[in-house]
């Protein structure tokens, strides 16, 4: 049978067991028990692989026992973990670390792996991100290199592999390979039973290696916070690597005092980590991170974004192409980034996207162009994902107007629903007024008043002092939350006058809706008609699709939009008067304006 079918057999065998053992976690409520489970079920699977491949090396080295209560396990568990350990064994050692990782994040309480921001990183991902950084010019044979998170060694163990390989080639020995290895490459993690993995697993990578050197590697990951205990550290690391931690995070004074340099708002795990390594990588160094793409954009990493563009331009950005089935759970638009660490800048970023080549095993990569990026600074930095959004990208970046300059500002809908449920109504009545939920707003960019989820109510009885509820002119409505494969990200519709009226004293616009207003003070407002024709249109969504990578339609992005000059929009406007004007040649005139067809 060929390797690929046997490898595709032997996943989906394990896929099955790890499914077998979550229905087991399932059934533990309280979270210290979930975890103790997840821990011990996943020591002694991986014990069992440590004597498979050791044993078969004529080896009698002993794992280190784990930091976990083998006592929770009863003996029909201890025969699944058996089972698992059988199959993964005949995997080579990166995808059965993977899998070894997905099974620990799929046992682990959903709130533990949500507080530590526990995501697993594809071995092709990995690789891919290795190559990337050796072909930026780091020196395996000389490089310190360090994984501040390397829970489950999806880094550490093929980094460990990258020196071995080059040292090859030296004229050191075995021994003074291993010695090399153990002196300059370390990884720091949080959680102390995913340290002891990630040393052994990094062990087991090596095991020929230290078979030739008789000898075991020296201990090379330490338990601790690396945002707490690494941030004094001089700035020695050549390359510093992994998949950071995702999240938010309250600061305590301290951290801030750390960290506040990067943060605007709310404080962002994987942001802080940014933050980290450059602290700590020398001037030259490289940085290489897995992370979201909400970086490039998102109001609360501006501050970073700023520190990036003056410090370190990125070399490289690989989007990856999937949302989903790249990572367990996460449904963010992920990105494989590499900065080199000097105040010099960079000409230009090389952009590509990442697709799975599941019949290889690895990576398709599609170079998408070179982009600049120093210049950007703060702003959100618009990048193309394709070759289509580079082409309507080139003519957006030479718009100035905003929505600002149409006299139009955006906010977000006022009602939060589940602080009210006791106000909301199935019929009206004297004192309600019209619940706008997202539904109202259909995908065809019209607007029709219903709620149909469940817990959705169309009438909101308003209450004394919530004036700041009502919406009572006419404006634009935008849906919050939209997803990558939809049709559209920008999903907007007018909420018209007569609807207003029918209804006397307004609406109310629930939270999952943005609002699209005349600004206090600002110039009169642009016509909505062609604004949502706009915002609607084919071009404008790719340009708003090289802001956004995650579910996310933001305020602040949607005010970052490049838009046409208003009086190019007066003319949109007049064509839309037009009874002879269709879909398509609005579609093409929003087009032109923006440089394409």
């Amino acid at each position: 049978m060929p390797e690929a079918l046997v490898s595709h057999k032997l996943g989906y065998l394990l896929a099955q067991q790890r499914s077998a053992a979550a229905a087991i976690a399932e059934e533990l409520k309280d979270v210290s028990s979930r975890k103790g489970f997840a821990e011990a079920f996943c020591a002694s699977v991986l014990g069992h692989i440590w004597d498979i491949k050791v044993r078969s090396k004529q080896r009698s080295w002993n794992l280190p026992d784990p930091p976990v209560d083998h006592g929770v396990l009863d003996a029909e568990i201890r025969d699944l973990a058996a089972d698992t350990a059988l199959l993964a064994a005949q995997l080579d050692f990166a995808t059965s670390g993977f899998f070894l990782g997905t099974i620990y994040t799929a046992l682990l309480p959903a709130r533990v792996r949500t507080e530590w921001g526990v995501y697993y990183t594809p071995p092709p991902l990995v690789e891919r991100l290795l190559s990337n950084v050796t072909n930026a010019g780091l020196d395996w044979t000389k490089a310190r290199v360090i994984d501040p998170a390397c829970g489950g060694a999806a880094f550490l163990a093929p980094a460990a592999v990258r020196m071995w390989r080059a040292l090859s080639r030296t004229t050191l020995t075995p021994k003074g390979i291993l010695d090399h290895i153990s002196a300059n490459l370390s990884g720091v993690e949080i959680d102390a039973f995913a340290a002891w993995m990630s040393q052994a697993l990094t062990e087991l990578r090596l095991l020929d290696l230290m078979v030739a050197s008789s000898r075991r590697l020296r201990t090379i990951v330490r338990v601790g916070d690396a945002l707490q205990s690494l941030v004094a550290e001089s700035p020695v690391y050549d390359l510093v690597v992994g998949n950071p931690p995702y999240g938010k995070v309250q600061l305590s004074q301290g951290m801030k005092e750390h960290y506040g340099r990067s943060v605007y708002g709310h404080a962002n795990l994987y942001g802080l980590f940014t933050d980290l390594a450059l602290r700590i990588t020398a001037s030259l160094g490289i940085v290489a991170f897995v992370t979201p793409t909400s970086f490039l954009s998102g109001q609360y990493f501006k501050a970073l974004r700023s520190i990036l563009a003056t410090e370190s331009p990125p070399l490289t950005l690989d989007f990856v192409h999937q949302r989903d089935g790249v990572f367990e759970d996460v449904l963010q638009e992920t990105v494989l980034v590499t900065f080199r660490k000097s105040r010099r800048g960079s000409s230009a970023t090389k952009i590509s996207t990442i697709d799975a080549d599941r019949a290889n095993g690895g990576v398709k990569v599609t170079s998408v162009t070179r982009f600049a990026i120093a210049q950007l600074g703060e702003r959100p930095w618009l990048l193309p994902r394709n070759a289509r959004q580079h082409d309507v990208l080139r003519g957006a970046m030479g718009m100035k107007s905003r929505l600002a300059h149409y006299g139009l500002a955006v906010a977000t809908g006022q009602l939060v629903w589940n602080r009210h449920k006791d106000q909301l109504r199935s019929t009206p009545s004297a004192r309600s007024l019209p619940l706008i939920w997202a539904e109202s707003i259909l995908p065809d960019g019209s607007f029709r008043f219903r709620a149909l989820r469940a817990n959705h109510k169309p009438y909101f009885e308003l209450r004394s002092g919530q004036g700041y509820l009502v919406t009572a002119k006419e404006c634009l409505l935008i849906q919050r939350t939209t997803a990558k494969e939809q049709h559209r990200r920008i999903i907007c519709a007018i909420l018209p006058n007569e609807f207003i009226q029918k209804n006397g004293a307004g609406v109310v616009v629930e939270n999952h809706l943005n609002i699209v207003k005349q600004a206090e003070g600002l110039l009169p407002a642009a016509p909505l008609r062609a604004v949502c024709a706009l915002l609607n249109s084919q071009a404008v969504d790719q340009v708003f699709r090289c802001i956004s990578g995650s579910v996310a339609v933001s305020a602040y992005e949607l005010n970052a939009l490049p838009l046409p000059d208003p009086e190019q929009i007066t003319q949109l406007d007049r064509l839309l008067q037009d009874s002879h004007t269709n879909g398509q040649e609005a579609e093409d005139f929003i087009a032109h304006l923006y440089g394409v067809r």
